[in-house]
């Protein structure tokens, strides 16, 4: 039976695919509270990484939502959106 009970899930980059600690640990972490809830995932879908691969990593999630990462001025950093070359 599925819960009753909801939760959001916010992340700043999408845990997939599994190619670092950081990734594994909150595809993990991700994959555990899926047991227990009824997760909607929102984050931010990174440049290298197409979007349908990425919703094959978040399987399992009642509601996706991704935005794609634009470009960010830190004070003395700039980075980048590539696809705006």
């Amino acid at each position: 039976m599925l819960s009753s009970k909801r939760l959001l899930f916010l992340c700043p980059r999408v845990p997939w695919p599994l190619n670092t600690g950081a990734k594994i640990r909150t595809h993990a972490l991700l994959r555990t509270l899926q047991s227990e809830y009824r997760v909607t995932y929102a984050g931010f879908l990174q440049p290298d990484l197409d979007e349908e691969e990425a919703l094959s990593g978040l399987a399992g999630c009642e509601h996706v939502k991704m935005v794609p990462e634009q470009c960010v001025s830190l004070p003395g950093k700039v980075v980048l959106d590539p696809r705006r070359s």
